[in-house]
């Protein structure tokens, strides 16, 4: 009888020790189970915060395609009246010659159309410059919207990597 209690204590003590590796095991995974669903939660709200911004630079990139869309426009009109000035500057040359008949009325209309001329070529000068101007900053705007739409890009990369860790 002594063995047989002897065989059933030791198979207790197995059961007990048995019992506490499971528990032991038991709060490591549960630990773990809690650090990760932490890790997941903080993972949530960066995902969040990253859609967050890129749909603020969506906005701001629509805003700025707008704004240069709206820049093409005024250039647009700029060359508009640029061919305006250089028809208004072909009639007058045509009438110059017209007028060359008459000697006393051609000194006094050609120093009325040079000055007009001058006046001109100026403001001609003015739209040109005013023109580069525009082209050169719709240059750097769309490297601009290039480099954000690269940003945005890069982004999204992430959050795509992140999603499937």
């Amino acid at each position: 009888m002594n063995e047989l209690f002897s065989k059933l204590y030791k198979e207790a003590e197995k059961i007990k020790q048995w019992k506490r590796t499971v528990e032991t095991e038991l709060n490591q995974k549960e630990r773990k189970l809690q650090e990760n669903r932490k890790i997941i939660e903080a993972q949530n709200k960066t995902i969040q915060e990253l859609q967050f911004e890129n749909e603020k630079l969506h906005l701001k990139l629509e805003d700025e395609i707008c704004e240069n869309k709206d820049l093409l426009k005024e250039a647009a009109a700029s060359r508009h009246l640029c061919n305006l000035l250089k028809e208004t500057c072909t009639h007058f040359t045509e009438k110059t010659s017209k007028l060359k008949e008459e000697a006393e009325k051609v000194d006094k209309f050609e120093k009325e159309c040079k000055l007009e001329m001058n006046n001109l070529k100026k403001q001609m000068e003015n739209k040109t410059k005013c023109i580069e101007e525009l082209q050169q900053e719709n240059k750097m705007l769309k490297k601009k919207i290039t480099a954000e739409s690269k940003k945005s890009n890069t982004y999204e990369g992430k959050v795509g990597l992140n999603n499937i860790v």
